[in-house]
């Protein structure tokens, strides 16, 4: 599909950071009320103009998360997939084993364990399933908040007598819409929050997604239910983090050590912007595994126990866990939080009128080796 994506000015808050934003960034231009019919298809009578993204992509998430599969396994002969299910912790702890000798038995260690000595470090990973694992050697502050997408197809015909036009652009505006095919004959509508505990983790209700997201779409597309007609709703759940003084930030930590010595760490509470922060902060937790050190990380993502790394898995002591600090620390400077190093890339992580990333569920499979048994989940959550 085409690039660019479009965020409406419904109200006059919404119109000032948006001319605001076209004149900081080149990539972005502020499009006047009279120009809106280039970019969208059905104008709101309340629009105030618009920001439109000149480099901002649709990325489809399935095939996105395959080909990087993909390249995990053209890595290396060391990369495999095992699907299990996790629910207790403690009970894959693995258990120191004894020197060899005539009486012992090798099966002080649970065949059971997922957690092989082998392992330099272990990740948690697990998004908004983490909120379900038991025995953790701390809290991890992150709710679960399921969201609904829905597929919509461009009906033939006419609508009030002119021919049907498929959406041109995604158009963000509290909720999205996002073209899947390049005419707009299907779309994307998402999405729901929900933090109804029954209907958690169960599969998408088009119904109820309906009841929801009609009205809004059609605040920021009128019409459009006269144009599109629902095939289904897909549902995941975000993993949304504690709100800080910064804002919603996600959780990259040490959170602590196995009995073997082995060092467990934790990325979770990317929430709505899995798109966004997702490399960035994997490439400053890869390099804080590599060195052992948790001060690597930003204060603001690394901020369970003190930002420390001290939690003990297995009530035993492993390598020694004192935090060494880095070189801005040492410089009597302060550490740079998240939203500064964001910035620094370009990325603005706290004006929403300058993201760049819009995501869509994928709908049309791929050919990507991604295992069999990944539990995919919708992905197209909108801000």
């Amino acid at each position: 599909g085409r690039e660019g994506i479009f965020r409406l000015a419904l109200n006059a808050k919404q119109e000032k950071d948006y001319r605001r934003s076209a004149s900081k960034n080149t990539d972005t231009k502020f499009i006047e009320p009279a120009d809106l019919s280039d970019y969208v298809v059905s104008v709101p009578e309340t629009a105030l103009g618009g920001l439109f993204l000149k480099d901002g992509l649709t990325v489809d998430p399935r095939k996105y998360l395959r080909a990087l599969w993909e390249w995990c396994v053209a890595m290396g002969p060391n990369v495999s997939w095992e699907h299990r299910k996790i629910e207790d912790i403690a009970a894959h702890l693995p258990i120191h084993r004894s020197p060899p000798s005539s009486t012992s038995s090798s099966s002080s260690s649970s065949s059971s364990s997922i957690f092989s000595d082998d392992f330099d470090a272990i990740v948690l990973a697990a998004g908004a399933g983490i909120s379900r694992l038991r025995s953790l050697p701390v809290k991890i502050p992150i709710t679960p908040c399921k969201g609904q997408n829905i597929e919509y197809r461009l009906l033939d015909g006419k609508d009030a007598g002119q021919e049907r036009k498929g959406v041109k652009y995604p158009v963000i505006s509290g909720r999205y819409l996002v073209p899947t095919t390049s005419g707009g004959e299907r779309v994307i509508a998402g999405a729901t929050f929900e933090s109804e505990e029954e209907a958690m983790w169960t599969k998408g209700d088009l119904s109820h997604a309906l009841s929801v997201l009609s009205p809004i779409i059609e605040s920021i597309h009128p019409r459009f239910n006269e144009s599109y007609a629902p095939l289904e709703s897909t549902a995941g759940v975000r993993a949304l983090p504690n709100r800080t003084a910064e804002g919603s930030i996600p959780i990259c930590d040490r959170i602590g050590t196995l009995s073997n010595g082995t060092p467990f760490w934790v990325l979770t509470g990317l929430g709505s912007r899995g798109l966004l922060y997702h490399a960035y902060l994997s490439r400053l937790l890869a390099s804080a595994i590599l060195d052992n050190n948790a001060s690597k990380l930003p204060s603001a993502v690394a901020r369970l126990n003190g930002g420390n790394g001290r939690g003990d898995l297995a009530n035993t002591k492993g390598p020694d866990e004192k935090r060494g600090k880095s070189p801005m620390e040492k410089s009597g400077k302060s550490r740079s939080n998240i939203s500064d190093l964001l910035r620094s890339r370009n990325i603005d992580s706290v004006d929403n009128t300058h993201e760049r990333y819009e995501k869509n569920a994928d709908r049309n499979g791929g050919q990507h080796a991604l295992p069999d048994d990944y539990d995919d989940k919708t992905q197209a959550f909108g801000q």
